[in-house]
């Protein structure tokens, strides 16, 4: 607006010449409360719109950051999934190997029953599933422990074979004994058998001797049944995996194998010929079957 400074009448911006006294006309100052107001509308608080400017993009930030957790965890879940999927597949690739191994097997057994069987003692060859062989009529499998070793280069030999086939030394000390005697020889009158042991530890005390010694013998020779102190024995003799051992652990007189003392000295290995001698007083040998 512009007014006359002549009349004080306000006019348009557009007119320059007062219509009222044809002075000129100037922009005329514009009432406070007009100034405020237009100033209000130009001018809306910096902060607020800047705060809430800050908050949407907070907001939008917290839904992009919320869409991404989502993704991950539908990511997760669907590896999960797979893994869960594949594990029944892990099972049936380990049954089908399996399979294929019981296969194998089978077709191994089959083949070795459609082979020729060799005999170890003469090499004739025998049709499968023979036990026997149709040439030296002897057996055809031989279990280990029928296998003879030979003492000098520990090579196994044929149950018959007398001198190993390896080193040519003779085999007869690996043959196993079934049965173990104690004999007695007394100065005059018959060899007697006091003690035979099979496949059964047994103990042996004075009372096995009462009718072989005498009294000033026999006295020193542990007894076996003695209730006052029953752990007491002269010797026991226990069978082991074809071999039979000696021990004396608690007798009082102790007990000589061979002329060595084995009182407390643990298990000893008997061996066809071996001398005994409880107390060191009589004199037993060892005898095998």
């Amino acid at each position: 607006m512009k007014k006359c400074k002549n009349c004080e009448e306000k006019y348009e911006d557009h007119l320059d010449i007062c219509p009222t006294c044809g002075l000129s006309l100037e922009k005329a100052e514009e009432d406070k409360s007009e100034v405020r107001r237009k100033e209000g509308e130009k001018k809306e608080p910096e902060p607020l719109e800047e705060e809430r400017k800050k908050v949407k993009e907070e907001n939008l930030e917290e839904g992009e950051e919320k869409e991404s957790l989502e993704e991950e965890k539908a990511e997760e879940d669907e590896k999960k999934e797979k893994l869960e999927e594949e594990k029944p597949e892990e099972g049936e690739e380990k049954e089908s190997l399996e399979e294929e191994k019981a296969e194998e097997d089978e077709e191994e057994r089959k083949k070795d029953e459609e082979e020729d069987v060799e005999c170890p003692y003469c090499g004739e060859q025998n049709p499968s599933g023979a036990k026997f062989c149709q040439d030296c009529g002897n057996k055809l499998k031989i279990e280990d422990e029928e296998m003879i070793r030979c003492q000098n280069c520990g090579s196994k030999n044929l149950p018959e074979a007398e001198n190993c086939e390896q080193c040519g030394k003779p085999l007869t000390l690996e043959r196993r004994p079934e049965l173990i005697k104690i004999r007695f020889s007394p100065p005059s009158g018959q060899t007697r058998t006091l003690l035979e042991v099979r496949d059964t530890r047994k103990e042996f005390g004075r009372e096995d001797l009462i009718r072989v010694l005498p009294h000033d013998q026999l006295k020193y020779i542990t007894r076996k049944d003695n209730e006052a102190k029953p752990e007491k024995k002269q010797f026991e003799i226990i069978p082991e995996e074809g071999k039979y051992y000696i021990i004396d652990e608690n007798s009082v007189n102790g007990t000589w194998v061979n002329g060595e003392n084995i009182k407390g000295k643990g298990e000893k290995e008997l061996k066809e010929g071996d001398e005994i001698r409880p107390a060191d007083e009589v004199t037993f040998e060892v005898a095998t079957e």
